[in-house]
């Protein structure tokens, strides 16, 4: 350490050059870091499936652009030219828009997925009165306008058997208050033009989803819709935008927040320019910290950023203790700091441990902050102990600040006040009001919130039955297979078992089909040449039909993925999604050696709300035992370790408090918090033990602890601020917790640590 120390003092200028150096290279690293808001990164492992699985789900990866306008022609009009825009631009895929050429398509999807109750059904097509109607009906159409149009499809089919098969289409149809138009969904009044489209870019990706915002408000400056019209879309990129852009303000103000809070702590209780090295000193930590974080995990989020303001206001303790100690002593800086360094080793070792009990958590953003707090904590603890004090030899005593007159409790007045505490806390903790809607941990804008209201209305009905089943298998035949046998124990078919059948099930059915004609397609033949020539249509003219009916068949080509693709490739294998009701049926099926998984919005928020507790209890243990253990350690006292962590509960039963007194929703990012305030009560409760231990020897003078406390309190307060709701309750927590952990280490404590 003495070595250290002398070759910091010679080479004072060079160590603190290279320290700048590394830190701006550290910031240049992080400016070509793609950070990314994927919500699945948020979530306990316990329902972490069941969202993967709806975001990879056909319908969840589309975005839908929405055209409005009072007057329907003008409307659909505008979402044909914003189409065209959008494909221009290379925004979109391009989209799959049925015609004539579909329904043929459906005549022909028919022989493959022909079921028992499509064979029932069918003898009501083939009685000569139907046969003589339908072809009525095929003249009338041919010589109307869009008869060329029709042409092809009543030549393979008069009879009008593709209605079977559309009939298995509109189990997918979950906006039956809508038509379709041209490749668009429109609402029944018109005003409202849906367009469903790929994206041709990462939708969780922030420059991505930035690009195509702007390139999306080009579309109004360019002229591209009609003056009356308005645009907007939806998907997982708007999402990505509107959390990055609420983040990105939040950051903006946190920081400009935090610095002058830290100012004015500054000018309250240091008053010299040497000690600006301890508000420097987040500048140089966090910027390495979140560049480590990007590496280890190859990601990182804003919300980890976010908690940089956290881990700056924990990072300034072990300089403040330093320079207080430095202030109060006239000894040579080494032996000071030598006789600091097992204290501050343990504060630091108990923060480490605490937010190592976020590595045991299923919540990866919690893994990445517990990364970036101990790299955090890590830079500076040495900057603290090996670089500051050099430029802190010979410091006058520190500047006199008057905290007032301090109230103090008698012992049994301390305890009672804990008592009353610790009970609120209990109270508190079981009545929370935590909520389980990932609805919530987005922070949208009002014009979202407004376009999702208009979308929302468009397709009311598929908000009705908003269940997703996923069956899974080892490869797609398998996975159809099991939802074919997911559906005979249902005792309906799923709607995927009808559109997507198993390659077994689709021999089956062409097996079907030639049994249906080779007993009926003769007559039935027959009957539509017959019905032909009396409206003088050529009976040559339906040898499609005949073909179709015949007991060669072309292979099936039918592919209805391009509108609805059930599949969803999992860890060995994949899964198909079916839509079907919300409904407890779903939830609780087992179908033995089948795996299956219900998703809903509703089943989606229990699990949450349920894995936030369970999360709670196993990051508080895991926080506290190690804490605990290393406290023990240290102390070799279980009166001194158990009175260490008064703070701690003070810190938890004053927030569990305040949040069922005030109703405030708490969502899982609370959690983040668990681990922290353990670390930052168990630190001021190890400083209040060492001081009592040292008595009039002791380094520090109380002014130390008062002015960690309100340079973290203003550090991690400061979060409160912020628009976006993980920030917000985590500054929320931070602001009671630290108030409620240092109050107890100032007032609760020291009565208690008087002996008998």
């Amino acid at each position: 350490m003495s070595k250290w120390f002398h070759w910091i003092k010679t080479h004072r200028v060079g160590a603190m050059a290279g320290l700048a150096v590394f830190t701006v290279l550290c910031v240049w690293g992080l400016c070509q870091v793609s950070f990314s808001e994927n919500i699945a990164v948020m979530i306990p492992a316990s329902v972490r499936e069941k969202v993967q699985l709806f975001q990879a789900s056909s319908l969840n990866n589309k975005t839908f652009v929405t055209v409005t306008d009072k007057d329907p022609a003008t409307a659909l009009e505008g979402a044909r030219r914003l189409r065209e825009f959008l494909l221009t631009e290379k925004l979109v895929a391009q989209p799959t828009t049925p015609g004539p050429e579909f329904a043929v398509s459906l005549a022909k999807a028919l022989v493959y997925r022909f079921s028992e109750e499509d064979a029932q059904e069918a003898l009501k097509f083939i009685t000569p009165q139907v046969v003589a109607a339908q072809m009525r009906e095929n003249f009338q159409n041919l010589m109307s306008f869009q008869g060329s149009f029709l042409k092809e499809v009543i030549t393979v089919d008069p009879l009008g058997l593709s209605k079977l098969m559309a009939e298995k289409l509109k189990s997918f149809d979950v906006t039956s208050s809508m038509s379709f138009t041209d490749g668009f969904l429109i609402s029944k009044d018109g005003t409202s033009v849906i367009g469903m489209y790929e994206a041709a870019f990462d939708p969780a990706d922030m420059a991505a989803s930035q690009r195509f915002k702007n390139a999306f408000s080009q579309a109004s400056l360019k002229g591209v819709l009609p003056s009356s019209s308005r645009a907007f879309y939806l998907g997982a990129s708007r999402y990505t935008q509107e959390n990055a852009s609420v983040i990105q303000r939040d950051l903006m103000l946190i920081s400009c927040v935090a610095v002058l809070g830290l100012a004015a702590i500054f000018f309250l209780f240091f008053r010299r320019k040497r000690a600006l090295w301890i508000f420097a000193l987040p500048f140089f930590v966090l910027a390495p910290a979140a560049l480590i974080t990007y590496v280890v995990f190859g990601t990182l989020s804003g919300i980890t950023l976010g908690f940089g303001s956290v881990v700056a206001g924990l990072a300034v303790d072990y300089s403040i203790y330093v320079y207080f100690a430095l202030c109060a002593n006239t000894k040579p800086v080494l032996k000071t700091a030598r006789k600091l360094l097992p204290h501050l080793v343990y504060s630091y070792a108990t923060s480490v441990a605490c937010f190592a009990a976020l590595l045991f958590s299923s919540i990866s953003l919690f893994k990445q902050i517990a990364v970036f707090a101990i790299a955090g904590l890590t830079f500076a603890l040495l900057l603290a102990v090996f670089v500051f004090p050099v430029f802190w030899k010979k410091l006058p005593p520190a500047s006199e600040v008057s905290l007032g007159k301090m109230p103090r409790l008698s012992k049994t007045a301390a305890a009672i006040c804990l008592c009353v505490l610790l009970w609120g806390g209990v109270a508190g903790a079981l009545n929370m009001n935590i909520s389980g809607n990932l609805e919530e941990l987005n922070s949208v804008s009002e014009e979202f919130v407004q376009d999702k209201a208009v979308f929302d209305s468009a397709l009311a009905q598929q908000r009705a039955a908003s269940g997703l089943l996923f069956v899974f298998g080892e490869d797609k035949d398998g996975a159809l297979k099991n939802n074919e046998a997911v559906s005979a124990r249902l005792g309906f078919p799923l709607a995927v078992s009808q559109v997507f059948p198993s390659s077994l099930a689709q021999e089956e059915n062409l097996a079907r089909w030639r049994k249906f004609w080779g007993q009926y397609g003769v007559q039935t033949r027959e009957l539509v040449r017959q019905n032909a020539l009396f409206w003088g249509l050529k009976a040559s003219a339906f040898k499609p039909f005949e073909y179709l009916t015949s007991l060669v068949q072309d292979p099936d080509s039918f592919d209805f993925s391009a509108f609805y693709n059930p599949f969803v490739e999992v860890e060995g294998g994949y899964a198909v999604a079916n839509m079907v009701p919300d409904s407890p049926d779903f939830a609780q099926l087992d179908v033995p050696g089948i795996k299956t998984v219900f998703v809903s919005a509703q089943n989606i928020r229990l699990g949450l709300t349920e894995g936030v507790r369970t999360e709670a209890v196993k990051i508080l243990l895991v926080a506290v035992l190690l804490s605990g253990g290393i406290v023990f350690y240290f102390f070799k006292n279980k009166r001194d370790t158990l009175l260490t962590f008064v703070p701690v509960a003070g810190a938890f039963s004053f927030t569990f408090l305040v949040f069922w007194i005030s109703g405030v929703k708490v969502n899982l990012f609370v959690l983040a918090f668990l681990p922290l305030l353990t670390g930052l009560g168990v630190d001021y409760g190890l400083f209040q033990v060492i001081k009592h231990r040292g008595g009039q020897n002791s380094l520090y003078p109380q002014t130390a602890l008062v002015a960690a406390a309100l340079s973290t309190w203003v550090g991690f307060g400061v979060l409160a601020l912020a628009q976006h709701p993980v920030l917000f309750i985590m500054g929320l927590s931070a602001c009671l917790g630290i108030a409620g952990a240092g109050l107890s280490a100032l007032f609760l404590l020291p009565p208690l640590l008087e002996e008998e």
